[in-house]
C-alpha cells in the first residue's frame, strides 16, 4: 500500500499520534485496531467480490465504517506497521479450528520484530482472535477469559491453540515463510469465490471491546464481558440486523443491504408445487 493514508488510519483507531516502534507501541497499535476496525465477511456472504487493493481497503475500512476479513483487516494494518517503522512481514496459516485435518493457507498474519525479538500480530481472526500480538515463543499465557499457547510442531510449524477443558484445540499453524503478494490473492480468491467456502455460506463478524468482545453467527449476536458471561440477541428482522451491526460492532450498512442479508439466512421455503426445472 503506497502513500499510507496515515491521518485517517488513526482517527479510525482513535489514535493521537503514531504509536513508538517498540513492543508496547505494537500492542498499543494492535489493541486499537482490533477494537476499531471489525471482522466481517459481508461481501463474500453476498457473493460480491474482495479486493486487496490499497485504495478499495482505505475506502472501505476507514471511509465506509465497514469490516473485513483477515487478508483485509491484516493487509491494511502490515501496510500501517511498516509505514510507521516496524519491521513486518505477512504470513499465511492453514486453519486447524473446525477442521478435521489442516486446511488450506488461506489465512493472513504477520510476523513483526521488534526490540530484538520476534511476534505475531493478528488483527483479523473472526473466530477466537487476538486481542495483543504474541511473542514468537512456545508457551502458554492468559487471554482474557481464556488461556491460550503457541507451541512448535514438525509437521505443520507453528501452533496457535486455545484451552477447551482439558484438552487444547487447534486454531490455525503457519510457518515463517513469507507471503508472496500472488499466494495472498490467490488465497482471498478462494475464500471469498469458491462456493463451499465458509465466507460465502455463514455470516459472520466479531469485534474486540473494552469490557470483551462481540461476536455474530449467523443471526446469533453475542456481547462477551470480561468474565466470559455473555448478552445474547437474536437477529429477526432485517431493521434489528442493522441497529446491532452499527450498535455492537461499529459497521455502516444500508437498508437494502440488510434486507439482502437477511433474505440470504431466510431463504424462501421450496414451493413443492411447482415442478422443478432441470
Amino acid at each position: 500500500m503506497s502513500g499510507f493514508p496515515r491521518e485517517a488510519y488513526l482517527a479510525k483507531i482513535n489514535l493521537t499520534s503514531a504509536p513508538p516502534v517498540t513492543a508496547e507501541g505494537l500492542i498499543s497499535l494492535h489493541r486499537a485496531q482490533a477494537m476499531a476496525i471489525p471482522f466481517e465477511n459481508i461481501d463474500p456472504f453476498l457473493h460480491q467480490t474482495v479486493s486487496l487493493d490499497a485504495l478499495a481497503l482505505e475506502e472501505k475500512l476507514l471511509r465506509r465504517n465497514r469490516g473485513g476479513y483477515c487478508f483485509e483487516l491484516n493487509g491494511l494494518f502490515l501496510a500501517a506497521l511498516n509505514d510507521f517503522g516496524f519491521n513486518a512481514r505477512p504470513l499465511l496459516a492453514r486453519v486447524l479450528l473446525g477442521n478435521a485435518s489442516p486446511g488450506p493457507c488461506t489465512h493472513q498474519l504477520s510476523l513483526v520484530f521488534v526490540e530484538g525479538e520476534y511476534w505475531i500480530a493478528d488483527v483479523g481472526f473472526g473466530g477466537p482472535g487476538l486481542r495483543d500480538p504474541l511473542r514468537l515463543r512456545a508457551g502458554a499465557l492468559r487471554d482474557g477469559p481464556r488461556e491460550i499457547r503457541l507451541r512448535e510442531d514438525a509437521e505443520l510449524g507453528w501452533v496457535l491453540e486455545q484451552r477447551i477443558g482439558e484438552e487444547w484445540g487447534g486454531i490455525y499453524a503457519f510457518s515463517l515463510d513469507e507471503a508472496r503478494e500472488m499466494d495472498r490473492e490467490m488465497g482471498n480468491f478462494f475464500s471469498s469465490q469458491w462456493p463451499q467456502s465458509l465466507f460465502r455460506r455463514k455470516l459472520m463478524a466479531a469485534r474486540f471491546t473494552p469490557e470483551g468482545r462481540v461476536t455474530l453467527d449467523d443471526k446469533f449476536a453475542k456481547k462477551y464481558r470480561a468474565d466470559g458471561a455473555a448478552e445474547e440477541r437474536t437477529l429477526s428482522d432485517p431493521a434489528l440486523l442493522r441497529f446491532t451491526l452499527a450498535d455492537w460492532f461499529k459497521l455502516e450498512i444500508s437498508p437494502a443491504t440488510a434486507r439482502e442479508i437477511f433474505e440470504r439466512l431466510n431463504p424462501p421455503p421450496l414451493d413443492r408445487a411447482k415442478p422443478l426445472d432441470f
